[in-house]
């Protein structure tokens, strides 16, 4: 028996959620209540050989239905969170495999679930396959909420993949699945749609989009959500300001999110709201304002700023200052910079836009 690395969620939310699974309705023939009570007890006391031997026994336990799908699917959560990523794959697919490919909306939303998952454990062919397993359910042409959600993960697939034309074509398929309704889900795509153009795929909407975004501003909340959604597209932006977007664009944009934010009482938001206006105030000329306000920001956080908002904040102190010939200073905030890249290896791994890519000095 070995120790679990709880490295992927707190213990505590662990072991919510595992009391959440033992009160799920498991007393079904085919997957006996005791099976599931001894894969829990074996991750709560960080038995790992006992869990994974639990979990083996879960999946080649013969006559299982489509009634136990959701209860392997939660389970798979379970191990998912406690870092046992073998055994969730497995049981999220044994899940898959005892859904059918009927019309029935319960069973296509827990293979769309299913599929999301996997790629969150960074499994991206089994995620792919049943996501478009979902898909044909229905047809990839049919206006569906589902489908939409499946089309715009698989897009995420093939971005996370530099697949950029498929990536392309499963947002425009999802944005015509999700019809004229769902704003909230509308806009989200919209702003992934916008990450993918600012790669080099179909540039030229670039003007376009960030419009389609505003003409649905009144059918959406104005919380956080929104001023997320309308950072995420500052900072695509930024990316291709100098050739392709107007500096006037970005800023408005930023000034959509800092109305938003000055009525909550989000720290983490409005440092990325100064994080981001230090880069456009860098990238318009003006140095002593970007200077400002990254490390005004930097200030305001303190103790509550987590890694990768130092992580960027620092940089873009460090960058200005080579920029300005201060190349001692320079030096020692690239070095601060750099000792905060273990703590967010993940998210760098993962495409995060926590990245800059440059040569320094």
């Amino acid at each position: 028996m070995g120790n679990l690395k709880m490295n992927q969620m707190p213990m505590q939310r662990l072991l919510l959620m595992i009391t959440l699974v033992m009160v799920l309705p498991v007393g079904l023939a085919a997957l006996p209540a005791a099976l599931i009570s001894d894969a829990q007890q074996a991750i709560a006391s960080g038995a790992t050989s006992a869990a994974r031997s639990a979990a083996s026994a879960i999946v080649d336990r013969a006559g299982l239905s489509a009634q136990d799908a959701r209860a392997l699917e939660d389970l798979a959560a379970v191990y998912a969170a406690a870092g046992l990523r073998d055994q969730a794959a497995t049981l999220y697919n044994r899940a898959a495999g005892l859904l059918g490919d009927s019309p029935d909306e319960q069973q296509r939303a827990s293979l769309v679930r299913i599929g999301e998952a996997l790629q969150g454990l960074n499994l991206r062919t089994d995620a792919s396959a049943i996501l478009t397993r979902a898909i044909k359910i229905t047809g990839k042409t049919s206006v569906d909420e589902l489908n939409a959600q499946s089309l715009t993960t698989l897009g995420d697939l093939a971005f996370e993949t530099d697949s950029l034309d498929q990536a392309s074509e499963a947002y425009d398929q999802a944005l015509e699945a999700l019809g004229s309704g769902a704003a909230p889900a509308r806009a989200s795509l919209l702003v992934k749609m916008i990450k993918l153009r600012t790669h080099g795929v179909g540039r030229d909407s670039l003007r376009v989009l960030p419009q389609n975004l505003y003409d649905l501003e009144d059918s959406l909340d104005q919380d956080m959500a929104q001023a997320s959604r309308w950072l995420d597209v500052a900072a695509s932006l930024l990316l291709q300001l100098e050739a392709e977007v107007k500096s006037a664009q970005v800023e408005i944009i930023l000034n959509k999110a800092q109305v938003i934010l000055s009525g909550l009482d989000d720290l983490q938001l409005n440092a990325e709201l100064a994080n981001l206006q230090s880069l456009l105030a860098s990238a318009m000329g003006n140095p002593s304002r970007a200077l400002q306000v990254a490390r005004n920001a930097l200030v305001t956080l303190g103790s509550e700023a987590s890694a990768g908002q130092r992580y960027r904040l620092i940089w873009q102190i460090a960058r200005i200052q080579s920029e300005q010939g201060q190349t001692a200073q320079a030096i020692v905030n690239y070095e601060r910079a750099i000792s905060k890249l273990e703590t967010i290896r993940g998210a760098l791994l993962q495409g995060s836009t926590l990245v800059f890519r440059e040569r320094v000095l």
